[in-house]
């Protein structure tokens, strides 16, 4: 449990994903086909029922990513691909964000060079992917 906490306090909400995250990352585990729980959404869900859910996915997902890379830089290529994912939400979401603009600079700032083009290329993939999506 201590490789993955303390939890950094600039995730607050779903801080719940960075838990799965890493312990799957980390831990071994199987993969059950069978539901085993269910979540209930409530009308005070802070997450779920935003609006501009997309936006904060992506704000999160970039701060885990960073968070990870930073404790666990054996994860790299974990973390990259939700690094990735979240930058295509990100401009999906279309809404200028100082959090994720930081922290999308702050990531590739501490990436080799030579991910560059990975990470760049798999955010193009998702938002292409997301966008050819229907619905």
């Amino acid at each position: 449990m201590s490789r993955i906490l303390p939890l950094t306090e600039a995730i607050r909400i779903t801080a719940d994903n960075y838990l799965i995250f890493l312990a799957s990352a980390l831990s071994p585990g199987i993969h059950l086909e069978e539901a085993l729980a269910v979540q209930r959404i409530h009308d005070a869900n802070h997450y779920t029922l935003r609006p501009d859910r997309l936006l904060i996915e992506a704000r999160i997902h970039l701060l885990i990513a960073v968070e990870m890379r930073r404790r666990h830089p054996e994860l790299r290529r974990l973390s990259n691909h939700i690094f990735s994912r979240a930058m295509a939400n990100y401009h999906q979401a279309g809404a200028a964000d100082e959090t994720c603009n930081s922290t999308v600079r702050t990531y590739v700032r501490d990436a080799r060079l030579v991910e560059w083009p990975d990470l760049f290329l798999r955010a193009a993939y998702h938002r292409i992917r997301r966008r050819s999506r229907p619905g």
